[in-house]
């Protein structure tokens, strides 16, 4: 009995996982290289768009999520429901994945220029608590439900390497696949496989030993 209560003690004080960035497909802040639009059922330029970033859950045990950060702007200067609506969804193959919302939030798209130029703005999305087995992802970014269906948005491209985004225009039903990936970092933590925890517990129980 005494040795199970050193394990379970050994367990309860391994050191905690903190936050890790899993994906990050470069924070870029100036609009100049490109954006991608992320635009509303009424936008007056154009069609409806919205864009689709994925990635990888490479890890057996999968990812707990704490965080996504993207970089967006709005064209629209009186506009304070620039709301983008980031979902995530299981990568199905097709390019515009139709399953269930994994995780879904909201961000507010700034309208900000420097020295004449837009500027991006990094805006987080809360998605703690949103467990992500191995596998393929999409994150969606498209016009809030509740927000302005006039939006006149844009996702900033990335600088760093990974696989292109894809805009779908809603009216022609259309995909145009790019080769750039969209700017983007999600931060959570990686889910210990059981081998680790027991070697973590074991280490515990050593250091309790040796007191």
């Amino acid at each position: 009995m005494r040795s199970t209560w050193i394990f379970l003690a050994a367990i309860s004080i391994a050191p905690p996982v903190s936050a890790d960035v899993l994906v990050d497909y470069g924070i870029n802040l100036d609009v100049g290289p490109g954006f991608n639009l992320v635009t509303g059922p009424t936008y007056a330029s154009g069609p409806q768009w919205s864009q689709y970033q994925s990635f990888s859950v490479p890890d057996a045990d999968g990812w707990n999520v704490d965080s996504l950060e993207v970089v967006v702007h709005t064209w629209a200067s009186n506009d304070p429901d620039a709301l983008i609506r980031l979902d995530i969804r299981a990568d199905d193959g097709t390019g515009v994945p139709t399953g269930p919302s994994l995780a879904a939030n909201t961000v507010l798209a700034d309208y900000f220029f420097e020295s004449g130029l837009p500027v991006g703005g990094l805006e987080t999305a809360d998605l703690s608590g949103l467990h992500l087995p191995v596998g393929d992802y999409v994150v969606i970014a498209s016009a809030a439900a509740l927000g302005n269906p006039a939006l006149d948005a844009g996702w900033i491209q990335g600088t760093l390497s990974g696989p292109g985004s894809t805009g779908f225009n809603h009216d022609t039903g259309e995909l145009f696949p790019g080769t750039t990936p969209l700017s983007m970092r999600i931060n959570g933590t990686v889910v210990p496989e059981p081998n680790t925890l027991i070697a973590l517990a074991v280490a515990s129980l050593c250091t309790l030993r040796r007191r």
